[in-house]
């Protein structure tokens, strides 16, 4: 299919490198230094960074990642429904489930990386979120209880052999005897262990960190409604030079006081902002039904929560763009810091800290295009990855 081929100008996030866009009738886009004669588009400045990059989602607009019989036909339209959120690479996320689950769903997601040139492009991997975290009430949040475990490496064997070794991050608990070795042996087969859902003691963190641990998984949730003063889980992660920070940064799972804290303690380089969206997420007020969780509703101030309560929440609503606003506010970071929080932080805490992020020198890499409105919420009007179109709006 041809298009209309189309030129506009567009300046770097910090406002002082002006760049040209280009896209041909093929949809292939080129980036250079903008002329000197540049026109802008109309009404306001757009701008230019690397796209988003979600370390932690579940699904989108009805779309769950982990239903095993996945079709190609909606496993593209959810990735171009995240690029037009500004999302350009991902870590498909599988939760808590029993085993013969879990290796149903990791074999389809791994068949769609086959299947799909579109998903295997923007997935850096799969994100196993469980099954091996606290069986406790508050660390373990909404996963079924039934089939939280210990570490168990001959399990994660059989889950890695069913991805065709796509598991890039691991989300553990080093509450359990066997999460050392767990942890050791994992680092040294090139995954991350991050720490989450967790009732660990601090010395059960620090060796988790002595032996590889890289990364916290949503930092200040799946946690105990009331812990020790001190010494706790939460501080010993915050303090932590070892481990990136996750963060849900959607105005219900963190409190501002929370999000400026871990910020402000871990410093912004080395946290990442993550959307844990749903296959519920951007869906109507109401009640559903989900395989995993069982009964789930959507309230009318977009939460997600299990019914007939309000307290455990069941991921978020509000895709990753949406974060950038709210940790701007309540942490009290720039609008460039917040962006790079959404884009090229998280692409550094797995290991791609130059692999894909767009580089305004030489005009490489991923990148979004998009108007950015007094509120600081993200327009989107342009996605795109290896050079080519993933979604356009900018009539």
């Amino acid at each position: 299919m041809h298009h209309r081929p189309v030129e506009f100008s567009c300046t770097t996030i910090d406002r002082d490198l002006p760049l040209r866009v280009t896209i041909d009738a093929n949809q292939n886009v080129k980036v250079a230094p903008a002329p000197g004669d540049a026109v802008t588009p109309p009404k306001d400045q757009w701008l230019i960074s690397s796209g988003l990059v979600d370390l932690q989602v579940n699904g989108y607009l009805g779309t769950d990642l982990s239903d095993p019989n996945l079709s190609v036909e909606h496993a593209e339209s959810f990735c171009r429904q995240l690029a037009g959120v500004g999302v350009t690479r991902l870590l498909p996320t599988i939760t808590t489930n029993s085993h013969q689950a879990l290796i149903a769903s990791l074999r389809r997601l791994s068949s769609l990386s086959e299947e799909s040139d579109l998903f295997s492009r923007m997935t850096l991997g799969i994100h196993l979120e469980g099954p091996f975290i606290s069986k406790l009430d508050g660390p373990r949040g909404a996963h079924p209880r039934e089939f939280c475990r210990p570490c168990d490496l001959n399990e994660f064997a059989l889950l890695q052999q069913a991805a065709q070794g796509l598991i890039k991050v691991v989300t553990l608990s080093p509450e359990y005897e066997s999460a050392t070795s767990f942890i050791a042996e994992i680092t040294r087969r090139g995954l991350i262990a991050s720490i989450g859902h967790t009732a660990a003691s601090p010395e059960q963190i620090q060796s988790a960190t002595q032996q590889g641990a890289q990364m916290s998984t949503h930092l200040g949730n799946g946690m105990h409604t009331e812990i020790a003063r001190h010494p706790n889980y939460l501080w010993e992660q915050m303090a932590s030079d070892e481990l990136h920070a996750g963060l849900i940064a959607d105005g219900v799972h963190l409190s501002p006081a929370i999000l400026k804290s871990i910020v402000r303690t871990k410093t912004p380089q080395r946290c990442f902002l993550v959307s844990d969206t749903t296959s519920l997420s951007g869906q109507p007020a109401g009640r559903y039904r989900d395989s995993v969780l069982g009964d789930v509703e959507v309230t009318d101030d977009r939460r997600l929560v299990i019914a007939g309560q309000r307290l455990l929440q069941a991921g978020a609503y509000k895709p990753l763009k949406d974060a950038i606003p709210i940790i701007m506010r309540d942490a009290d970071v720039s609008f460039p810091t917040a962006l790079k929080m959404a884009s090229e932080f998280p692409a550094a805490a797995i290991g791609h800290r130059d692999s894909f992020p767009f580089d305004p020198q030489s005009c490489t890499g991923d990148f979004i295009v998009f108007h950015r409105n007094k509120n600081n919420r993200c327009d989107v009007k342009l996605a795109v990855i290896n050079n080519e179109v993933l979604f356009s709006n900018l009539d």
